[in-house]
């Protein structure tokens, strides 16, 4: 079944931006968040997850819908080349801004006796 993911808030989101770009190694991966994050909050795109993947719209091509899983990466030219793209990027960005603005429930085997 799919899914339409609901964007998180700019705030979380260029946060998250933030933290990957502090993190990355070199300036071609800066400009890929910075392209994934500038996807997100422009074109806001209705990205649809599906059994094991998410379908990311093209931001350049009308029509054009890349695949982005964890095992074969995104299927546009970039990932395909095995470099990060933007699709992957955005992928990214949106998990690392569900985990600053979504609740985490723990489970403590101390809570689970009383």
């Amino acid at each position: 079944m799919a899914t339409t993911l609901i964007l998180p808030p700019a705030a979380a989101l260029e946060a998250a931006a933030a933290e990957l770009i502090s993190s990355a190694q070199d300036v071609k991966r800066h400009a890929t968040v910075n392209k994934g994050l500038y996807d997100l909050l422009t074109v806001e795109p209705q990205i649809v997850r599906v059994s094991g993947a998410y379908l990311v719209p093209s931001s350049s091509r009308g029509g054009i819908v890349h695949r982005v899983d964890t095992v074969a990466g995104c299927s546009c030219e970039a990932g395909r080349a095995g470099r990060t793209c933007r699709h992957a990027v955005a992928i990214e960005l949106i998990e690392a801004a569900q985990q600053r603005t979504m609740p985490c429930l723990l489970y403590t085997s101390d809570a689970a006796d009383e």
